[in-house]
C-alpha cells in the first residue's frame, strides 16, 4: 500500500505576477507527486495569465467580492469566534498588544486617545484579513487536517495564523521582501502600520517554518519583528535554467542595429524603487569615456516618461534605448556584455542568476538586501556602492574594457548560477516540508502514548 500523500496548500496573492507568484507555481508544479497533493488559493483573481496551471492541481480564488455561488463553501460562523481570535493574538507574545498601544503612543487631529486610535487601527486591519481568512476556512475544512499551508508574503502569511481562530492546519511562510523597509511602504499611515507589523510579527512568530532568500532578511525578521531566528530557513529564490537556455535562443522581439557596440541590458519596471536615474546619470558620465556602448531597458511604469525625458535632456538617445514590456528578455541578455541593477533596495532580484546563466556579467548597487549573496559578494559581478553614478560608470567602463576581467566575472557567474536552478530549490522545499510533518507526526504519537499510559 503506497503512502498517504501530504497535502500542500499554496496560498498567494495572485497566480502569477512577480517573483512569488513563479515560486509558487514552481512548487505547486515540481514537487514530488508521489509524496505531495499540491493545492492552490490565490486572494485576487486576475484573467488572462500568461501560465496555466496543471489541470490536476486544485485552484481555489479567496475573492470575497465574487458571488457566493462562484466562491469557495464558507462553514457557518463559529460560535465564541470573537473571543478565540483575541486569544489567538495574545498567545505568543502577551505584552504584544501593550507594546503595540504603546507604540502608537501619539493624539488624532480629533483628539482621540492614543489607545482608542490603535484599536481601532488594530480592529482594520484584522477585518481586512478576516473577511478572506474565513473562505480560506471553507477550502481547509475540504482537506485533510494534516494539510500544511504555505503562505506567500505578508497578507496571506497573517492570514493563515488567524486561520487557527477555526482550528487551523500547519502553516509555512515564505517571504521575499526586505520587510522593515516593504511593510512600512506597504502601509504608509502609521497607525494603520503598527496594527498590521503587530499582526505581521505575530503570525510570522506563530508560522512553522519562515523562509527568506538572504541572510540579511533573516537577522532583519529577528532585529525588527522579533521572530526566532532558528525558526527561518534561508532558501535562495529559483531560476528554471532550462526554460531560460530555450527561450534565450529565440529570436528577439525586436530587431536591432548593435553591430560594433558595447551592449547593456537592464530588466526593471520603470518605477521609484527600481532607481533608473542612477542608470541614466552613469551613462552620462561613461559616454564621456566610452562611445560605442548602448543600455537597452526593458520594462515599463509609471516614471518612464519622466526616465525618457531625462535621457532627451541629456541627448543620449544614441545610448539609451527603450524596448517597454517584453515578454520574453532572455535573448537580449544572452547577447548583453552585462545586465545593471541600480534598485534602492533588492530581496531577490531574479535578474541576477538569469544574467549570470546567459553569461551577462551583473553591475549591481550593493543596495538592501540580496544583491551580494547573489553574486557570491563580488565574484561573479561587479559591487558599487549605493547612489554613486561616477563609481557606477566606472564599473560599466571596466567590465566593458577589461576583457580578463569580464571573463573571469562571467566564468565564475555561469558556475555560481547553477544553485539558483529549480531543482535545487524543490529538493530544499522537500525536505522542509517533511521535516514539518514528521515532527507533527511524532508530537501526535507522542501525545497518544501519553493519554493511554495508566
Amino acid at each position: 500500500m503506497s503512502p498517504k500523500k501530504q497535502q500542500v496548500l499554496f496560498l498567494g496573492y495572485v497566480l502569477w505576477g512577480g517573483g512569488q507568484e513563479r515560486v509558487m507555481y514552481y512548487l505547486s508544479h515540481y514537487l514530488d507527486r508521489g509524496l505531495f497533493e499540491p493545492h492552490a488559493a490565490y486572494l485576487i483573481r486576475k484573467d488572462n495569465l500568461p501560465v496555466s496551471y496543471d489541470p490536476s492541481i486544485p485552484l481555489y480564488c479567496l475573492d470575497p467580492t465574487l458571488e457566493p455561488a462562484a466562491a469557495p463553501y464558507v462553514p457557518a460562523p463559529l460560535s465564541g469566534t470573537a473571543a478565540r481570535l483575541w486569544r489567538l493574538m495574545l498567545k505568543f507574545t502577551p505584552r504584544s498588544l501593550k507594546d503595540f498601544v504603546k507604540g502608537a503612543a501619539f493624539r488624532t487631529a480629533g483628539q482621540t486617545p492614543a489607545f482608542q486610535a490603535a484599536y481601532a487601527d488594530l480592529g482594520q486591519a484584522v477585518g481586512a484579513h478576516l473577511a478572506y481568512t474565513s473562505r480560506l476556512a471553507g477550502i481547509l475544512a475540504r482537506l485533510d487536517e494534516d494539510a500544511i499551508v504555505v503562505a506567500f508574503q505578508e497578507g496571506p502569511t497573517v492570514q493563515a495564523w488567524l486561520n487557527q481562530i477555526h482550528g487551523g492546519q500547519d502553516f509555512l511562510s515564505f517571504l521575499c521582501a526586505p520587510e522593515s523597509i516593504y511593510l512600512p511602504r506597504l502601509y504608509p499611515v502609521r497607525t494603520r502600520y503598527l496594527a498590521e507589523k503587530w499582526l505581521f510579527s505575530n503570525a510570522c512568530k506563530s508560522a512553522r517554518r519562515v523562509t527568506v532568500p538572504n541572510e540579511w532578511m533573516k537577522h532583519d525578521l529577528a532585529g525588527e519583528f522579533g521572530v526566532p531566528i532558528d525558526g527561518v530557513r534561508t532558501i535562495p529564490n529559483p531560476v528554471d535554467c532550462a526554460l531560460i537556455a530555450r527561450q534565450a535562443d529565440l529570436p528577439p522581439d525586436r530587431a536591432l542595429d548593435l553591430q560594433g557596440k558595447t551592449v547593456f541590458v537592464q530588466v526593471a519596471r520603470i518605477e521609484p524603487q527600481k532607481n533608473h536615474d542612477l542608470a541614466i546619470q552613469a551613462c552620462d558620465i561613461l559616454r564621456q569615456r566610452l562611445n560605442d556602448f548602448v543600455l537597452l531597458v526593458i520594462g515599463d511604469g509609471s516614471e518612464r516618461r519622466r526616465i525618457e525625458n531625462m535621457v532627451a535632456e541629456r541627448r543620449l538617445q544614441a545610448h539609451v534605448v527603450f524596448l517597454g514590456a517584453v515578454e520574453n528578455p532572455y535573448p537580449y541578455l544572452k547577447m548583453a556584455r552585462a545586465s545593471i541593477l541600480t534598485s534602492h533596495f533588492e530581496a531577490s532580484p531574479l535578474t541576477l542568476p538569469e544574467s549570470m546563466y546567459l553569461g551577462a556579467v551583473p553591475i549591481s548597487v550593493d543596495c538592501v538586501a540580496g544583491p551580494a549573496e547573489q553574486l557570491d559578494h563580488g565574484s561573479c559581478g561587479m559591487l558599487v556602492p549605493p547612489d554613486d553614478p561616477a563609481l557606477f560608470a566606472d564599473a560599466m567602463y571596466r567590465i566593458a574594457t577589461d576583457d580578463p576581467l569580464w571573463l573571469r566575472l562571467q566564468t565564475a557567474g555561469i558556475e555560481y548560477a547553477s544553485r539558483f536552478d529549480v531543482p535545487s530549490f524543490v529538493e530544499a522545499w522537500a525536505h522542509m516540508l517533511t521535516e514539518v510533518r514528521d515532527a507533527r507526526r511524532r508530537a501526535a504519537a507522542s501525545a497518544s502514548a501519553g493519554a493511554v499510559t495508566p
